[in-house]
């Protein structure tokens, strides 16, 4: 009886522990999943050839003809928070595939692609915020990805992290919070106070020399308390006439209210704005008329409210195509009898590929070609194989972008699997074996036994 009882709860629980595997393959399913926080609160994808992270991406509406690969829909953002164990810049594809990240800066705001010079460059604040403002510099890096000037406003300020904008004229717009005198006997709190006064300076790049400069402390302007939820909008100045007219707005699709930070962005050539909703970890491409065409989610929607995970911006980096100096990352474990590769080199060329090299004294041979699908591409490794392995990444029109180094494939360079680890898994399962062969013991005692 007992048996026959126990039977369908054993069937039950093993369909319950097959459901998330199965469930994955619907996106319908897997988006909820993901806004229920059942698959994290911030739901990450590794990699074997780097240690570097990328959030999971979750497309609740994508129209690929729209915001696709066609359409150069990489995207910058820059997620960070209390979830985000390595905060830095990163570039996601429009399949939510990664392109580039680092984190060596530690966190960084309003990260996105612009013109210095006839050349492009990723520009980022990065260093210390205080919740509201921040204290730190910007950062230029050229296509190689590295840091080509770290900016910094005048007069020894600390550069805020609102606004890095680098003008036609070969300047920048950078803001700056800083602390200044000021007689507050009109709020009651007496002659001799201090205030955060909100600066921003034009400071020219190459020399550091200050252009402009103008305090919000000389001026006095009201501030908006009566929103009902996010919104892009785009607004026509009349500078003659000194009138502002709304032209277009953009409302967030779930007509969030979002506390704080948040971009617009009008796409060239499309007629497009991408809008980044900040504190509410996601991002929004409409078309002119402020239809939704593409919305995606950094995080779960059921954590948004906690902060744990946020970006400041979102910026589309069409124009972006990055030629790292560092060669490719391999990872080879012999028993795995497959190879992976990071795929840095490859941002920009759409078509690319990898070349699969073997050694024979100091001279090499080509052994296959495999298209570049995702961040990290792998390959099996086959018998006939020669001992000595390379991968060479290719551009669309097959020139060679990078190699990685050279691994034999009887040994590998993929570190050993970590033996403590196995045994810490070996024993939760033994316990948790031992609970459940004792709880079961324990129902069984108790049904009579002519039941």
């Amino acid at each position: 009886m007992w048996e026959s009882s126990f039977l369908p709860w054993a069937i039950l629980f093993a369909l319950l522990c097959m459901f998330p595997v199965t469930a994955l393959s619907s996106s319908s399913v897997y988006g909820l999943l993901y806004d229920w926080g059942l698959l994290g609160a911030y739901p990450q994808q590794t990699y074997k050839s780097c240690a570097r992270t990328a959030p999971r991406l979750n497309f609740v509406r994508w129209d690929d003809a729209q915001c696709g690969r066609d359409a150069g829909s990489a995207t910058c953002l820059s997620p960070r928070g209390h979830m985000v164990s390595s905060p830095g810049p990163l570039i996601m594809d429009s399949r939510g595939e990664l392109v580039w990240a680092e984190d060596k800066y530690g966190q960084a705001m309003d990260f996105k692609v612009q013109c210095y010079r006839g050349q492009n460059y990723l520009t980022f604040w990065t260093e210390s915020d205080s919740g509201t403002f921040g204290r730190g510099s910007y950062v230029m890096l050229d296509s190689s990805y590295r840091v080509y000037k770290r900016v910094t406003p005048a007069n020894g300020l600390d550069g805020d992290l609102h606004e890095f904008q680098i003008t036609r004229r070969g300047t920048a717009l950078m803001t700056v919070y800083e602390p200044t005198p000021a007689n507050l006997s009109a709020f009651g709190i007496g002659a001799q106070g201090w205030i955060y006064d909100s600066v921003f300076q034009e400071v020219d790049i190459e020399t550091g020399e200050l252009i402009f400069e103008w305090r919000a402390s000389q001026h006095y302007d009201g501030l908006s308390k009566n929103a009902k939820y996010g919104r892009g909008m785009v607004i026509s100045l009349e500078l003659e006439q000194m009138t502002a007219k709304l032209i277009q707005e953009y409302v967030h699709p779930d007509q969030r209210l979002v506390g704080s930070q948040g971009s617009i962005q009008l796409v060239p050539d499309l007629d497009h704005a991408l809008v980044g909703w900040g504190h509410v970890p996601a991002y929004t491409e409409f078309d002119a008329q402020g239809n939704v065409l593409c919305d995606v989610r950094i995080a779960p929607s059921i954590v948004w409210s906690l902060g744990w995970v946020k970006s400041y911006r979102a910026f589309r980096a069409s124009s972006w195509v990055g030629k790292p100096s560092a060669p490719p990352d391999v990872y080879l474990r012999p028993n795995d009898r497959r190879v992976h590769v990071d795929a840095w080199v490859l941002q920009g060329h759409a078509e690319t590929g990898r070349g699969v090299n073997s050694s024979q004294e100091d001279s090499y041979r080509n052994l296959s070609h495999i298209k570049k699908e995702k961040f990290e591409t792998s390959f099996i490794i086959t018998d006939d194989m020669p001992r000595y392995l390379r991968v060479a990444a290719l551009d669309r029109v097959a020139h060679t972008l990078g190699y990685t180094a050279v691994v034999d494939r009887r040994i590998g360079n993929a570190p050993l699997p970590d033996a403590r680890s196995r045994i810490v898994v070996i024993s939760i399962c033994a316990v948790t074996a031992l609970c459940l062969s004792w709880y079961l013991w324990r129902i069984r005692t108790r049904i009579p036994r002519g039941e």
